[in-house]
């Protein structure tokens, strides 16, 4: 194709190409390392005190079920501390500091009731394991 029409044809092709680098830089750029990648599990050395300083201030219904799933997870009655930590993120008025520390302790006593299940025969993880995949 001679003309203008082919002159016009190269120029929307260079404009196209540009437009994809482009769109794959501005993608590249945006992937960076600090980018939020969701909450982090709690060691669950770190796990008391954390909830309990983020819940120091909270108001006292709030405070009372905090420090019973710490309790609970301190009793090492997993499944327990689980739902009791389902609670406490289901409040509608959680602050988001509170609600974060709550997450990532949900993080680690997943990972605690499935070391359960797996080595220490826990029945009860097992069974909480068993629940949880079913009603998903």
């Amino acid at each position: 194709m001679n003309g203008p029409g082919a002159f016009f044809m190269k120029k929307f092709e260079k404009l196209n190409r540009l437009a994809v680098a482009l769109v794959l830089l501005v993608s590249l750029i945006g992937c960076g390392s600090d980018t939020y990648k969701g909450p982090v599990a709690l060691t669950p050395e770190e796990l008391p005190a954390a909830i309990r300083e983020a819940f120091a201030e909270a108001p006292a219904q709030t405070f009372d079920m905090a420090e019973k799933a710490v309790s609970l997870f301190e009793a090492e009655k997993y499944p327990e501390s689980m739902a009791q930590f389902r609670k406490i993120c289901d409040i509608v008025e959680l602050s988001d500091e509170r609600r974060q520390a709550a997450s990532r302790c949900l993080i680690t006593i997943t990972a605690k009731i499935t070391e359960a299940a797996e080595s220490q025969n826990d029945k009860s993880a097992e069974r909480y394991i068993r629940y949880n995949q079913v009603n998903k």
